[in-house]
């Protein structure tokens, strides 16, 4: 699913002094079970998932990632917003295997339509 971070999400749970069941109910997850098994690795949330844990911990969604959160790669923007990559290349107008190529950097860079696309519906700069 990409570099999401079960230590992250456990330090920020624990950091808001919340339970797994407390987190659980605030972002609407079926059950702890779920928090502790992304927690400790076993699974990484689907992307519907990652705003409303954020919001429950008050922390920004990129912070949940193992990543530099100045300089996010592009899943990680798509990730934070919510959004499956079928969903992102929905909103932007273009297919979803174009969509799947700029992610993982491959061709279309000379795409600045396509990028700047990307950009409006993620709310950051990518390129």
């Amino acid at each position: 699913m990409g570099p999401f971070s079960g230590d992250r999400l456990r330090r920020a749970r624990l950091a808001a002094g919340l339970t797994r069941e407390d987190l659980a109910q605030r972002a609407g997850v079926r059950s702890a079970d779920r928090i502790r098994d992304w927690e400790r690795g076993a699974h990484a949330p689907q992307a519907r998932y990652v705003p409303p844990l954020a919001a429950a911990l008050g922390v920004g969604p990129v912070l949940l990632y193992d990543v530099d959160p100045a300089r996010p790669p592009l899943r990680v923007l798509r990730l934070a917003r919510g959004l499956s990559l079928q969903q992102l290349a929905e909103r932007a107008g273009m297919p979803i295997m174009t969509c799947q190529r700029i992610e993982q950097g491959r061709g279309h860079r000379h795409d600045l339509t396509a990028l700047n696309r990307l950009s409006r519906i993620l709310g950051a700069p990518v390129g």
